[in-house]
């Protein structure tokens, strides 16, 4: 009697790899909740140190600027009839300066904050620095190879 040997599959059903796959997939899954509500907390972080630079902006637009320009204002016209002396004047300037000057960082910090919460909410990193040198000079760079790589309209090229 002759016969021939073939196994019939009714036993291993791959158990093992599906079991495997559904596990890589439940682990997958979690790793994404886990990462889109680390996106959420970072988003709300940095929407209440936002909400804390534009009060602290508007109290400076509001009140020291406004205060600090007048102070300088009056004290250039009392120095202009002979009651200041230039390094009152100077003084005045300097602190109406300084306040500027701090407005102008809250504003810059503002936009950087701004910036990296749009990318956190994209899914990039949002750990770049716009003050950061090296960023600069890249993005610069890139901008100026791409302005040379422009072809020149009417002139053959």
């Amino acid at each position: 009697t002759l016969g021939v040997s073939m196994p019939i599959p009714v036993f291993n059903r791959n158990q093992g790899i599906i079991q495997a796959t559904q596990a890589l997939s439940h682990i997958s899954m979690d790793q994404q909740r886990y990462n889109v509500s680390l996106r959420e907390q970072q988003i709300q972080a940095g929407l209440i140190r936002l909400n804390a630079l534009s009060s602290q902006y508007q109290q400076l637009q509001q009140h020291q600027l406004p205060l600090a320009k007048s102070i300088q204002q009056k004290t250039l016209e009392g120095f202009e009839v002979g009651k200041f002396s230039v390094t009152e004047v100077q003084q005045a300037t300097r602190e109406y300066q300084t306040i500027q000057f701090n407005q102008l960082q809250l504003l810059s910090q503002a936009w950087q904050l701004s910036l990296q919460m749009q990318a956190i909410s994209l899914g990039l990193s949002g750990e770049f620095d716009m003050n950061d040198a090296n960023y600069m000079d890249n993005s610069q760079l890139q901008l100026w190879q791409d302005t040379l790589s422009i072809p020149l309209m009417g002139t053959g090229e």
